[in-house]
């Protein structure tokens, strides 16, 4: 078999072919169908990608997208054009890993069928229990939240805009892991779903659905499942590096005492009775339910949790232990929790339908869903813009971005909350933050005063000043434009102070 490095290296010759002969095969092999070189190319990297994903140490899916289709796929001429859309989605059903994300994204917004009206809805939540008030906002109207105009409000304050809709998205998937849906894997930080059967099924299929909608709206959400979760919503095949993603520990102590190379059949025969309990049957297969707790499946296509597996009957051996230790990972993860999966799944797709299914590989998938973890403040500086006189040259503007590369990535995350509502930047990275990031010496529009403030939160200037806000004043932000106005600060240390300051203030009042 090949090695990681050596699949790395066909890929590139891969796409070096492809490059040579992109500008005039591309076209007709994408619009026209017609059978080219390329074809045969994209056919071949097709084949080295759904082998390489299967592999216990994958070549990471970046290494499969082809700058040159990626070019030609994001000119507005290829998504715009509704008899376009249909051959594009096509191309992208059958080579999605050719595709970087940005170009994706856009085009799934293009697919999105979800009917919309020109009414509008606002719902009212309280940040401190911001996840029992969105659900129960979700039992009574779901129409409201896929609603073009729908905005969200936090109880006692004025803001509304986007980016109190991305911050109630923040807050809500932030506070979820502690409902009592889910419970914590301690050694992971991940959180799964409660088998308590207490747990109206209701709820699981709400959660999703909230989670659709921001999915849906792309708002990055600070969501902690483990990667298996996103195989199961993309309808994908699941393996066991799959489900050792949910319980590492478990699959860690089978490696070690079920799976090791070096196991003898008078070694597994000793342990075999560990597994004698396990009553399952010869194929686990999905149920169709229904009842006043359940949301009846119409299309078992809807919400396949490919958990359909062969099990073989007779006892553990030498030779059937993949399949055993398979058998028991699915139960300890999947069947104990089935019911609550399929309803959230159900949730979900009920705001995202299954036309991005095909689209997207998991960490595509969860990119979209969570955006980038990490904030790379130099990726921020390369995308902000400047207004109000300052410009990227200004002596303060420099102070401010050392200022940010010296914070923790705690910090970091913090400052990015504090300036869009969101602890991560969306898939694609700063460049795709709308509207752009600005730095403002003063704010384009009068700040509205936000009622019941309290007096540790940094308060804008009064509407209708025309001049540089005062040096004493804290920095303040526009979260709905992407805005943060920073007073012309003397020095580095001040702005440092300063910043640090009205983000702790901030974080302070969000949590009140």
């Amino acid at each position: 078999s090949l090695s990681h490095d050596d699949i790395s290296a066909l890929i590139d010759d891969i796409h070096h072919y492809i490059a040579n002969r992109c500008h005039s095969h591309l076209s007709a092999f994408i619009f026209d169908g017609e059978k080219t070189h390329v074809h045969e190319a994209f056919g071949l990297m097709k084949m080295i990608y759904h082998v390489n994903m299967m592999a216990e140490d994958p070549v990471p899916f970046r290494n499969f997208y082809s700058e040159c289709v990626t070019q030609f796929l994001a000119g507005p001429e290829h998504n715009l054009k509704n008899d376009h859309r249909r051959i594009v989605y096509s191309f992208l059903v059958d080579y999605p890993f050719a595709i970087d994300l940005p170009v994706k994204k856009t085009f799934l917004r293009l697919y999105q069928g979800v009917e919309h009206t020109n009414w509008f809805k606002s719902i009212q939540v309280h940040r401190e229990s911001i996840v029992n008030d969105a659900l129960a906002e979700s039992y009574s109207s779901h129409r409201s939240f896929l609603n073009p105009h729908f905005y969200v409000t936090f109880k006692g304050e004025a803001g509304i805009g986007p980016g109190v809709f991305r911050e109630f998205f923040t807050l809500f998937s932030t506070e979820l892991w502690k409902d009592k849906a889910f419970v914590l894997n301690e050694h992971t930080g991940n959180m799964w779903f409660n088998s308590d059967k207490d747990i109206p099924l209701e709820r699981f299929y709400n959660i999703g659905f909230l989670i659709g909608v921001g999915f849906y709206h792309q708002c990055p959400m600070n969501l902690h499942f483990p990667q298996f979760l996103y195989h199961l919503l993309l309808g994908k095949s699941i393996v066991l590096r799959d489900l050792a993603s949910v319980d590492p520990q478990l699959y860690n102590t089978m490696q070690q005492h079920v799976l090791d190379p070096s196991l003898t059949e008078e070694d597994i025969e000793e342990i075999a009775p560990a597994f004698d309990h396990m009553e399952l049957p010869s194929t686990i297969k999905q149920r169709k339910r229904s009842g006043p707790d359940h949301h009846d499946i119409s299309s078992s296509k809807r919400t396949k949790l490919n958990c359909e597996l062969e099990v073989p009957r007779r006892r553990l051996n030498l030779k059937n232990r993949f399949e055993y230790v398979e058998m028991y990972l699915r139960d300890a993860v999947i069947d104990r929790v089935s019911d609550q999966l399929e309803q959230f799944i159900i949730g979900f797709q009920k705001v995202c339908g299954t036309e991005y299914m095909p689209l997207l590989s998991s960490h595509e998938f969860e990119l979209l869903l969570c955006g980038i973890q990490t904030v790379d403040i130099a990726d921020l500086n390369r995308h902000t813009m400047y207004s109000g006189g300052y410009s990227e040259s200004d002596p303060i503007i420099q102070n401010f971005w050392e200022v940010l590369s010296a914070f923790d990535e705690n910090d970091k995350r913090l400052f990015l909350k504090f300036v869009t509502g969101s602890f991560r930047l969306p898939a694609g990275g700063a460049a795709t933050i709308h509207p752009p990031l600005t730095v403002d010496k003063l704010p384009s529009r009068p700040a509205r005063p936000v009622p019941n403030r309290p007096s540790s939160v940094p308060t804008p200037p009064s509407s209708g000043s025309t001049q540089p806000v005062a040096l004493n004043h804290l920095p303040y932000v526009s979260s709905c434009s992407n805005e943060l106005i920073l007073p012309p600060y003397p020095d580095k240390e001040t702005l440092r102070h300063k910043l640090v300051q009205a983000i702790a203030e901030s974080e302070e009042f969000t949590q009140m």
